[in-house]
């Protein structure tokens, strides 16, 4: 799968700056992320699906340890691919099962709390 940045710069360079990117977003947006979900989302509609996506996640940290140790192509697109998989499953599935089958009192309750812990970034 070709990502934008990688199409038009294939040089070692470009793919060490492509990597670090990726590990920095990672760090900054999709840590805590994860953290949320698994604590506070997941456990609304426990089953295969929530088993999936955490498992998701393990394998996104392991791909962004592989990157930020070992900056390369093939570490970095195996990161994106699945990062892009991962989000289109949990937005059009997951997120969409949870709104309709969880009590409305439980995803009232964890909006707050989810709003308190997520670690906001302003972008520039």
């Amino acid at each position: 799968m070709a990502f934008r940045g990688l199409e038009t710069s294939a040089d070692e360079a470009s793919i060490r700056h492509w990597c670090q990117r990726a590990v920095e977003r990672f760090d900054i947006e999709l840590v805590n992320h994860f953290e949320l979900e698994e604590q506070l989302v997941f456990p609304l509609l426990p089953g295969a699906m929530a088993a999936r996506l955490a498992a998701e996640h393990r394998e996104l940290e392991r791909l962004a340890a592989t990157v930020r140790r070992e900056p390369a192509r093939d570490p970095l697109e195996a990161f994106l691919t699945l990062l892009r998989a991962h989000i289109r499953l949990e937005e059009n599935e997951f997120f969409q099962l949870v709104q309709s089958t969880a009590p409305a009192g439980q995803l009232e309750s964890i909006g707050p709390e989810i709003s308190r812990r997520a670690v906001r970034v302003a972008l520039t």
